[in-house]
């Protein structure tokens, strides 16, 4: 594995499974210190890669479980407001990013430095697994 310096990935090769990998080393090499998480089936990966990050030893925003959506995006208001450093929220798909709403106002009167997630509903191309969603997410 190659190590990031904090705040370059420009021209980086970084060791990575999978996608959601990438995320969090590049959350991690911009000074990203927490993620504040709404956890479930649509976004379980980076609780995951966290725990696998932390036994690899390699850089990470720290994982903070919330509770509801709203709660998490106050809390990267609020770290951001102390720290001015951006920080990073995940949040359920469909109505749980909804939830985010009034928080999200906020944070964006308060100009703060949030990145924000979500997960995705299960798809497939053409439905043809039961549970899996055809048209679009609103």
């Amino acid at each position: 594995m190659m190590s990031i310096p904090e705040g370059n990935l420009e021209g980086k090769l970084v060791d990575a499974d999978e996608g959601h990998e990438l995320i969090l080393q590049a959350l991690a090499a911009n000074g990203v210190e927490c993620l504040f998480y709404c956890g479930g089936t649509d976004n379980f990966m980076f609780m995951e890669s966290v725990k696998k990050f932390e036994a690899l030893k390699r850089p990470h925003p720290k994982l903070y479980t919330c509770l509801h959506e709203s709660a998490a995006v106050y809390a990267a208001y609020g770290y951001y407001m102390v720290t001015r450093k951006p920080q990073a929220v995940v949040l359920h798909v469909d109505c749980g990013t909804l939830n985010a709403g009034g928080a999200w106002v906020n944070s964006w009167h308060g100009n703060a430095g949030i990145v924000v997630m979500a997960g995705r509903a299960p798809w497939t191309s053409q439905g043809e697994m039961p549970g899996s969603r055809n048209g679009p997410v609103y």
